[in-house]
């Protein structure tokens, strides 16, 4: 939006890119560390043993649950309407200068489909996770959900 401001040097860039997979890193460490496997008759079912309970009956594993869901789904969410939403604007806003040709139409109505495929776009993110995510907060409240064989 701002071609003429300096962008951010290659260390920033490196830094941020190495704190996103550090911080998904951490996300990531419960699951290494209170998932284990259980064989089973004719399949291995893993399951989380956390230090306060079983799985669906721990109140960290619910912390955790909640935690990844603000990190995975809303801090994208937000970060992408607004992103987004600003370029759209700036997009959508775009008047031609001067006489108005075909050309500038068109040019336009492109800017436009941009807009609305970026649109497009954070919707389909979060109509796709939201069912995931709200699946392991259900099973925090009914647990006996996980019994059920669909």
């Amino acid at each position: 939006m701002n071609p003429l401001k300096p962008r951010m040097g290659k260390k920033a860039t490196l830094c941020v890119a190495a704190s996103i997979w550090i911080v998904g890193t951490i996300i990531s460490c419960p699951s290494l560390l209170f998932f284990t496997t259980y064989p089973m008759k004719d399949h291995i079912l893993c399951y989380a043993e956390w230090p306060d309970g079983p799985s669906n009956h721990s109140r960290q594993e619910y912390v955790y649950n909640i935690v990844f869901m603000l990190l995975t789904y809303f801090l994208p969410i937000g970060s992408m309407t607004y992103t987004y939403a600003r370029v759209g604007l700036e997009l959508w806003g775009s008047k031609s200068i001067g006489e108005c040709t075909q050309r500038q139409l068109d040019n336009i109505k492109s800017k436009r489909r941009v807009v609305k495929m970026m649109m497009i776009v954070v919707i389909i993110f979060a109509v796709c996770w939201l069912p995931f995510q709200i699946y392991f907060i259900l099973t925090s409240y009914y647990p006996e959900l996980t019994k059920k064989p669909y």
